[in-house]
């Protein structure tokens, strides 16, 4: 018996052995995954096709009847980090916005593995493997409310939790602990958000953020052994940089971002808060009748960030409270910073009436951070945030100046001629709209949405390289 005993006591400590080594190898994994650092970035790569019905894909996810299915390569992947997004994919025939459900861990990275119904759309399938350029996006066509699908065995001890019908790419889940706390769930490669000590018995508050920066509270969910429960909220849709947003018929304040010298690629904006009273969209959202607001009464280190799509020169913000009267800021910090620096102060004060107008010197930033750093009563609410652009120095076109006058030779009297008229200019290209599958020349001038554009480096052009998404190719003019 006692080396019966000895012989179970060795298996179970090398089983325990084992299960620890397999979690700081999978620790370790986690660290190594990327995650979704640039969800406005245009990626490029090779696209191929395969079956998607073969099988259950490593996202876990039931496969749509649209068909117009993709598996992400693995080093983009990640820990699931697309999993139920969706990306448009541009190629030689065409473009198709699709589902990813899968990883493909033979596509090399930057590549998608696409349904042959969504190959199809891009390239004839005899071509089998295609160059293309991609982008993350959020989907105008979802439709209801987010779904979590609890993992079978799910339980009061032990639960995994699965977000589906997301319209964006979820970066952060989280569920409020019995002492009141959100806590951090970590997602695994096969797309389920596990918690190994469990949650309780439920209700639970789960809070969930998406990678542009958006956040939503979804309360009263229950708990379920296995199986979906629908939830409460959905994120809000999120034109991608360049598009041109469907207006809105209830839409009566001025554009989020006003300037003399806006363009379209800067008036997509996304943000976050430490407070969830409101969704963070409805600050940007150019209408007046909605807001967002901290949910509770003003107190120092609560703060609210606007991110912008790429580093831009701005001189100033303006917050409107609205209809919300005293809502606006106490007293306020204002930070800013670009893609590597660190948070630098750009301004402090106090708000005094609705509108809180912020003015500092022109810098260059992608983020601005406003903190509290004061205590009110009130709660703090906008209504609409608005950013104000640094104006740009004016292109300058040299200007060729006729002599003002001209001396005749010594040989006769000196007499004033005329003033000549100046020389031809040499000829200015061809002002035309932006194409794909245009070859394209330095110097090349085009038209897009309005605006207009020097080419400063000859390429091809594809769809998805529009003027606004690619500037080492264009330069506005």
């Amino acid at each position: 018996m006692a080396w019966r005993k000895g012989t179970f006591f060795s298996f179970g400590l090398i089983l325990s052995l084992l299960l620890t080594s397999a979690l700081f190898v999978a620790q370790g994994s986690a660290q190594r995954m990327q995650t979704i650092a640039d969800p406005w970035a245009l990626r490029s790569g090779r696209a191929t096709f395969y079956d998607p019905t073969v099988g259950m894909g490593n996202c876990s996810l039931p496969v749509p009847s649209d068909m117009l299915l993709a598996a992400m390569n693995t080093t983009d992947y990640g820990l699931a980090d697309y999993c139920g997004a969706y990306v448009t994919v541009n190629g030689p025939r065409g473009s198709v916005t699709v589902k990813i459900i899968d990883r493909c861990p033979g596509c090399v990275v930057g590549g998608i593995d696409l349904s042959p119904q969504a190959f199809e759309r891009i390239a004839a399938l005899e071509a089998g493997n295609v160059p293309i350029t991609w982008q993350l996006i959020s989907a105008p066509n979802v439709s209801g409310n987010v779904i979590y699908n609890y993992k079978e065995g799910s339980s009061q001890w032990w639960a995994g939790v699965q977000v589906r019908n997301h319209r964006n790419a979820i970066a952060k889940f989280e569920y409020r602990n019995p002492q009141g706390i959100f806590q951090n769930v970590d997602r695994v490669q096969y797309n389920y958000f596990l918690v190994p000590g469990g949650m309780g018995t439920g209700p639970f508050t789960f809070r969930l953020t998406d990678v542009y920066g958006n956040v939503f509270t979804d309360n009263t969910i229950p708990l379920r052994s296995e199986g979906d429960v629908a939830g409460n909220q959905q994120f809000p849709f999120v034109p991608t940089p360049g598009s041109t947003p469907t207006a809105s018929p209830t839409r009566t304040a001025s554009p989020t971002v006003v300037s003399p010298t806006t363009r379209p690629d800067q008036t997509i904006m996304n943000a976050s808060s430490t407070e969830a009273g409101g969704s963070t969209h409805y600050a940007l959202d150019g209408n007046l009748n909605t807001r967002w607001s901290s949910g509770l009464p003003q107190a120092a280190g609560q703060w609210i960030y606007i991110g912008l799509p790429r580093v831009t020169p701005i001189s100033g913000i303006k917050l409107d409270a609205g209809s919300s009267g005293g809502d606006y800021p106490a007293g306020f910090i204002v930070q800013t910073r670009d893609d590597t620096s660190d948070w630098a102060t750009v301004a402090t004060g106090s708000g005094s009436s609705q509108i809180t107008t912020i003015n500092f010197a022109a810098r260059n930033a992608r983020y601005v951070r406003i903190e509290l750093t004061a205590r009110s009563a009130n709660w703090w609410s906008i209504h609409e945030l608005t950013v104000i652009f640094a104006a740009q120095p004016a292109t300058l076109t040299p200007t060729i100046l006729p002599p003002t006058n001209t001396i005749v030779p010594a040989t006769v009297t000196p007499t004033l001629v005329p003033t000549m008229a100046p020389p031809p200019l040499t000829a200015t290209p061809t002002l035309s709209a932006w194409q794909a599958y245009t070859n394209y020349s330095v110097g090349s001038l085009v038209q897009h949405n309005g605006i207009n554009y020097r080419c400063i480096q000859a390429h091809t052009s594809l769809p998805g390289w529009e003027p606004q998404i690619v500037p080492a190719l264009w330069q506005p003019l």
